[in-house]
């Protein structure tokens, strides 16, 4: 009886045939690591993409792969990414650079440098003038500033372009959480779930919303779905530093204190890197968030991602980037 092979397994079928023929090809190195990737093979990755670079030092694609999987938590190197997103950007000049470049003000902004996201946005702007992007990238960046007026206005000047934009209505979700008013944070979660193609984690988000309005068996319907979600991807990627945050969020939901504290005491053992992991806007720490417990371990996370903003800043200056 014979096994069906799949698409992944496929590819790196071809791309070692190739390689059997001419071990100098960089296309099939790029694709080995796609699939080393996908399978949850980091180093394997890494040193693929990094063998395509040697082979074509001008392989601007290898490069804006790397750096996508060191944004990815897995790889988890912002100063790499960076680093990667910066060669690919100086050596396309096609109609990716807007891509390319969205990353790396995505990264910037992930590793604290709010001000440089914005300006490198700005620049994709005049490269894509897609205002509904940019919108929403730089209302995130306002958000981590403080500055959640500009923001919510950056909203909803993206909201008025395109009211279909999933991003936009998901962020809008976020915003009305942040300010407490439930019924549209709501209205908006509905909204963006009705339209299927969304980030499973947040079934939390709309659960959350149905809570606060006094809905709570759609609220545990929907913790049943994210903790269901939690679990199988804690199968497919039991190293991923972000499990015991994901499942430190459902104990929180559930008012389960002990397993919280269990779980993020697990969790701030990792090397938390990224600004969007700080505790900012998770409401469902609210009933425990001037414990003195809790504000040990946010203040021990926060002080790990000073840390990694230091460590990048000083590379940046000896680059001459800052």
């Amino acid at each position: 009886m014979r096994t069906g092979v799949s698409t992944w397994d496929s590819v790196l079928i071809l791309c070692n045939k190739a390689l059997s023929y001419d071990n100098k090809v960089a296309d099939a190195y790029l694709l080995r690591g796609n699939y080393y990737w996908a399978k949850n093979h980091i180093n394997e990755a890494i040193n693929e993409y990094s063998t395509a670079i040697k082979i074509n030092p001008n392989f601007w694609e290898a490069y804006s792969q790397k750096g996508l999987l060191f944004i990815d938590s897995r790889g988890n190197d912002l100063l790499q990414a960076i680093d990667n997103f910066q060669k690919a950007a100086s050596l396309n000049r096609g109609s990716e650079l807007a891509d390319i470049l969205y990353e790396l003000s995505r990264t910037y902004r992930l590793a604290g440098f709010y001000e440089k996201s914005k300006e490198i946005a700005l620049e994709v702007l005049k490269l894509d003038n897609d205002s509904v992007r940019y919108f929403s990238h730089v209302s995130t960046a306002e958000w981590n500033l403080g500055n959640n007026e500009k923001r919510f206005e950056l909203l909803l000047r993206a909201f008025a372009i395109d009211s279909t934009n999933i991003s936009i209505i998901r962020q809008l979700g976020e915003t009305y959480r942040d300010m407490g008013k439930w019924e549209e944070a709501l209205k908006y979660w509905r909204k963006y779930f009705s339209i299927g193609r969304l980030y499973e984690f947040d079934w939390a988000y709309l659960g959350y919303s149905y809570l606060k309005n006094g809905y709570k068996k759609e609220a545990e319907d929907c913790f049943d779905k994210y903790m269901e979600y939690t679990e199988n991807y804690i199968k497919l990627y039991p190293k991923s530093l972000i499990n015991n945050k994901l499942l430190a969020n459902v104990s929180a939901m559930r008012g389960d204190k002990e397993k919280t504290y269990e779980y993020l005491n697990l969790y701030k053992q990792k090397p938390v890197l990224h600004s969007d992991i700080l505790f900012n806007t998770d409401p469902w720490y609210d009933n425990i968030s001037n414990e003195p417990d809790f504000q040990k371990i946010a203040s021990e996370i926060k002080a790990k991602f000073q840390a990694e903003y230091e460590r990048i800043k000083k590379w940046l200056e000896e680059q001459g980037m800052l």
